[in-house]
Order: structure tokens, then C-alpha cells, then sequence
């Protein structure tokens, strides 16, 4: 029978505290310095992307290739289905599904798959597109990779 807690966070306790402690404390003054542009559908991509790159830190799914790849590809694809959705009698939520969709199919073909980065195309639609909206999701998502660097030797997988 598999336990309840896991095996990882019996022997690394304090690295466990300290690790959650530090993504915590980061992202508060991310969130705190970008409050003013920051919508909640883009708040729930920035915050499972920070979960990946913090609790799997050595993981492939959390190197710069993923992380920035995908998220490019979303904000293009977010892009063009949120001009499209202007000139369009389809509804928003259509252009949401497309923004997915397409977002997914070029994250698997060019190899830049990050699930996030999806969900990041779906805001670009439904809250429309600002060139603020890319420059503060760049910006933190960039923070979060140059953190991960930093502290890379010190953190540990907790997945």
C-alpha cells in the first residue's frame, strides 16, 4: 500500500518547508510589483508554471526550452486568435478553443511543450490582447527561470 505522505518529504523536511517558502515569498512580490496588469486567467498560467519550475527543477519539463517555447507559441497563437475574434461574429469562447488548440498542436510539433502555455493563449483571448499582457508574462516568467538558476544546486525535485 503506497503512503499517504510522500517517502521525499520524510526525508527532506526542512528542504521541503524552505523550498514551498521561497516560491511563496517570490511570488508574493512578483504579484504584489505586477498587480495593476495582471488578470486571474493569467495569474492561473504564471502559477502552474511556477509550480513546475519549483517543484520539479531538474525535470525536462521545467528547462528554458519548455517553459519559453511554449509560452511563445501561446502568446502567438493568442495573438492571432484574439484579432481574428474582433473581426468575427464567432464567440469568444470559439476563438478560446481554437487559441488551445493551435497552441497545443505547435507546442507538440516544435517540441516546446508546456501545458501552462495553453491557458496563457486562452487569456490573451478572453481578456484581449496587450502588449503589457506579453511584456509582464515574460518578465515573470523569465524572473522565475533566472531564480530557478540561482538556486538550481540547492533545490530538489519534490515530485
Amino acid at each position: 500500500m503506497k503512503r499517504f505522505i510522500d517517502e521525499g518529504f520524510l526525508k527532506n523536511k526542512l528542504k521541503y518547508f524552505l523550498q514551498c517558502l521561497i516560491v511563496t515569498l517570490f511570488l508574493l512580490v512578483i504579484l504584489l510589483l505586477f498587480d495593476f496588469v495582471l488578470k486571474l486567467s493569467l495569474v492561473a498560467s504564471i502559477g502552474a508554471t511556477c509550480f513546475i519550475i519549483f517543484t520539479g527543477p531538474h525535470k525536462n519539463a521545467s528547462k528554458y526550452h519548455y517553459i519559453l517555447g511554449g509560452y511563445s507559441v501561446g502568446a502567438i497563437m493568442g495573438t492571432l486568435c484574439s484579432f481574428a475574434q474582433l473581426s468575427s461574429h464567432l464567440p469568444v469562447g470559439m476563438w478560446g478553443a481554437f487559441a488551445i488548440g493551435l497552441s497545443v498542436f505547435f507546442m507538440v510539433v516544435l517540441n516546446f511543450e508546456h501545458p501552462p502555455a495553453a491557458a496563457f493563449a486562452l487569456s490573451i483571448v478572453s481578456e484581449g490582447f496587450a502588449i503589457q499582457t506579453l511584456f509582464v508574462a515574460f518578465s515573470i516568467v523569465g524572473s522565475m527561470l533566472i531564480v530557478r538558476k540561482l538556486l538550481r544546486g540547492w533545490l530538489i525535485d519534490l515530485i
